[in-house]
């Protein structure tokens, strides 16, 4: 979920709760147990058939992942420079990544 994403949800969830008169802590567990749903049934479609974990190792490992997204998004934004292999490179705009060569 990325940040824009986060934000969209909390602000559905309070206008659900101000027009229909619904309970807010209700609506966002229902909403995150929909995006955990998706998440799993996309993530089997991708692999293509049953997966080599269990539910509850997908589910502790998804709740991880959500909740590090604002902290991996900010540092992203503090320091752009991805390590991987032999090489480096920067972010840029876009989410495009250029080598960083050495001189």
């Amino acid at each position: 979920m990325t940040l824009r994403h986060r934000i969209k949800s909390e602000s559905h969830t309070c206008l659900v709760s101000v027009c229909f008169r619904w309970d807010m802590m209700v609506f966002f567990m229902c909403h995150c147990l929909a995006w955990f749903i998706a998440d799993y049934i996309q993530l089997t479609g991708v692999q293509g058939g049953p997966l080599s974990f269990s539910k509850l190792d997908f589910a502790v490992a998804w709740f991880i992942r959500e909740s590090m997204a604002v902290q991996i998004f900010l540092s992203a934004l503090w320091d752009p420079t991805i390590s991987w292999r032999t090489g480096r490179y920067r972010l840029r705009c876009g989410g495009t990544a250029e080598e960083i060569l050495d001189v």
